[in-house]
């Protein structure tokens, strides 16, 4: 006799609208493969359960077994602690889209015109993309694997849907399966992604199909599919939001997106975690190719939110935070509270703790009555205002749990608000008066030397920038202060990057046509009109750069930059400083203590943090763009001789490191990399957002620095 916990529960599509007991959710899902560094595929319950707390304690609500089912107590736990889920049958198959397809033979003269019918290639790998789904050959391994896996399962009220497995085409197979899933459950529902690709010699039925799914399409094709009316199906996104590497720049662009509209309900990101097991007699982590592997999909393992030792990485922190149970707003004056949890009031589930903060400064801290809010209302949240007297007023808002869970602590924080109540979001600048000091101007045929007392500036002729600065004979910077277009590339960079390379971005250099100097009556200026090149390629911006020298401890560089409409989108522009090796400390007012950028900052705050360049660095298995600090008022370094206060013009952002970005975009593993002889620091007029490239939409035209002109002012003084 085998004994079984059973449940009752009722999921089904009204209207278009996904209802779970008759109230619509929406999945705050992830895709979770059986893996470990150690034990490889085979999993314990132990190891089970530590993905499930984690889950439950960075707010997740839904699991699709990617791509097949898990052990027969998976979802015996996913009842007991409260997970939806998508069970999937062991079917994939999409190795057959890689099969040849025939395409011109390319010419290197360009007289010689190459004709391809893009169409039909494409159409061709769709058909061998749906062989499998089609051919009687395999129509019995097909309903079998799903039966086994409808059969196993049917019992658990955890699963609200079954899967039919996962990109394998589709064809007669496949509606054949759905057909015996309707027919013997009735009472679930049944998803297959693949539908969406149409052989050329068939004609595709969905009957059986109770949703429409997609694999990671953007904000904008999700809006596209709810203008049209023919679609009534729910949508869901099945796969979303690559985790690999620096990622989910797009997550709360995603929540927006589904929370417009009442039939989209949700999606599973790709996914929980790494699956990068240790090389030989190594704690250290390997991927494709480090073992002697072929064929291998390189670092493509490295997708998740948690690394595969299940360390946090900060694409989950921005998940957790996009998840967050409640959601305040400033509105009119007032602060509205929005309850997104599926059946639980909120006073019942979430206490509220607060700070109101003056310009950084704490005013008030304590404990506010959680309003009376039902499921998805929204209410008032009871709170005092303090008076507008021009200062930068933040309201922080926590949100933690009333009571313990079983897979969660009292007390613990499942997300975070911040309210600008008044101000801009940027701290004041203060600078202390300057008296006026006598500048002393030497030429040479190649240097321009300007000298406030025992500082002196030096500016290259040839590249108009200020290749020198010294205080009492003391190198300030080390190497020239150049301007920065370049980042170690990201995964999710991993398509444009070969635009940029085309373009040159990478190997960028500053050449002056004019450079002059002139004496006003508090400053020195230096004019310089220069550009940004690339050997063999055309010119990549067009700067007019005006460097104000106050005297021996003050400086600001204005600047205003031209790019060619036809050029790609920027990585970032800036300055790059380097800095002696020192013990720095960083002090500064941006989005942390995290790193944070103008599409991935919500798990962050504005505020005061302080931070060195190894603290700031962020280790990914594969090196690459980290550690930058979004919308910052300014970045204080100090170390033993002295240091500097930068601000700008309008906010920046900023990123300290001890590597270079050429040492971490050359480098395989992060523990390859080597440290540069210097401290890094770029200041950034802007840095491009991090998207979910690496497999998903290019990154949206409002987080590209695409613009065809700028002008941006950075201000230094030294300490």
């Amino acid at each position: 006799m085998i004994c079984q916990k059973i449940g009752f529960r009722q999921i089904e599509v009204k209207n278009g609208v996904l209802l779970l007991n008759q109230q619509p959710i929406k999945f705050k899902g992830v895709n979770r493969h059986d893996s470990d560094p150690q034990s490889g595929y085979t999993i314990s319950e132990k190891q089970a359960m530590a993905d499930l707390r984690l889950m439950k304690q960075h707010n997740f609500s839904a699991i699709r077994t990617a791509h097949y089912p898990n052990l027969p107590w998976f979802a015996e736990l996913c009842d007991r602690y409260g997970f939806y889920l998508i069970a999937e049958a062991d079917i994939e198959s999409h190795g057959t889209n890689a099969v040849y397809v025939p395409s011109p033979e390319k010419s290197i003269l360009l007289g010689v015109e190459t004709v391809s019918d893009q169409a039909a290639i494409r159409q061709q790998v769709i058909d061998n993309y749906c062989y499998m789904a089609r051919s009687p050959d395999f129509t019995q391994a097909i309903l079998d694997r799903v039966q086994a896996n409808v059969q196993r399962d049917k019992n658990r009220p955890s699963v609200l849907i079954w899967s039919l497995g996962n990109e394998s085409g589709y064809g007669e197979n496949f509606e054949l399966a759905a057909r015996w899933v309707k027919a013997f459950d009735p009472a679930r529902l049944v998803h297959y992604e693949n539908t969406i690709f149409q052989h050329s010699d068939h004609q595709n039925d969905t009957t059986h199909l109770d949703l429409h799914s997609e694999m990671y399409r953007s904000t904008e094709d999700i809006e596209a599919y709810f203008a049209t009316e023919r679609n009534t199906k729910p949508y869901l996104l099945c796969e979303y939001l690559h985790a690999m590497g620096n990622s989910c720049g797009d997550a709360e662009d995603y929540f927006q997106a589904m929370e417009q509209h009442a039939g989209a309900c949700g999606g599973f990101v790709w996914e929980w975690c790494d699956h990068n097991p240790y090389l030989p007699q190594s704690k250290k982590m390997g991927y494709g190719g480090d073992f002697g592997d072929f064929p291998n999909d390189s670092n493509f393992c490295a997708d998740g939110l948690v690394r595969a030792d299940r360390r946090i990485q900060s694409n989950l922190l921005e998940l957790k935070n996009v998840q967050r149970p409640l959601r305040a707003k400033y509105h009119n004056g007032q602060i509205e509270l929005t309850n997104y949890l599926d059946f639980t009031h909120a006073e019942d589930a979430v206490s509220i703790h607060y700070q109101l903060l003056e310009n950084t400064v704490l005013v008030q801290q304590g404990q506010i009555a959680t309003p009376k809010i039902l499921p998805k209302h929204t209410a008032l949240l009871p709170f005092t205002l303090p008076p507008n007297n021009g200062s930068l007023w933040l309201l922080n808002l926590e949100y933690r749990t009333k009571h313990a869970t079983p897979l969660v602590e009292k007390n613990h924080l499942l997300g975070v608000d911040q309210l600008c109540l008044f101000g801009d979001k940027r701290l004041p600048s203060f600078y202390p008066p300057r008296l006026p000091e006598q500048a002393h101007i030497q030429h040479s045929s190649r240097e321009i030397h300007i000298t406030f007392g025992n500082t002196k500036y030096v500016f290259d002729k040839q590249k108009g920038i200020l290749s020198q600065l010294l205080s009492a004979q003391r190198p300030i910077i080390q190497r020239p202060l150049d301007f920065n277009i370049w980042r170690a590339p990201l995964d999710n960079d991993s398509l444009i990057k070969a635009h940029w390379f085309a373009a040159g971005y990478h190997q960028a250099y500053s050449r002056a046509y004019t450079m002059q100097v002139g004496q006003r009556k508090d400053r020195v200026v230096v004019q310089a009109h220069c550009a940004l090149l690339a050997v063999s390629q055309s010119k990549i911006l067009d700067l007019n750069v005006e460097y104000h020298l106050f005297d021996h401890a003050y400086f600001e560089i204005k600047i205003h930059a031209k790019k060619a409409p036809h050029l790609p989108f920027l990585p970032r522009f800036g300055l790059r400083f380097y800095l002696a090796k020192q013990q720095w400390q960083a002090r500064y007012f941006a989005y942390g203590k995290g790193e944070s950028y103008i599409d991935k900052h919500h798990a962050t705050q504005l505020g005061l943090y302080q931070t060195t360049p190894r603290q700031n660095h962020v280790d990914y298995l594969k090196p690459q763009e980290n550690g930058s600090h979004y919308h910052c008022s300014f970045i204080k370094l100090t170390g033993a001789e002295g240091g500097l206060y930068i601000t700008a013009q309008h906010p920046f952002s900023f990123n300290l490191s001890p590597y270079s970005q050429e040492e971490l975009a050359s480098k395989k593993h992060h523990y390859d990399l080597q440290e540069s002889p210097y401290c890094v620091l770029c200041v950034d007029y802007k840095m491009s957002g991090i998207s979910s490239n690496s497999c998903g939409p290019a990154l949206k035209e409002a987080y590209r620095l695409n613009e065809t002109q700028w002008d941006c002012t950075f201000k230094v003084s030294l300490l």
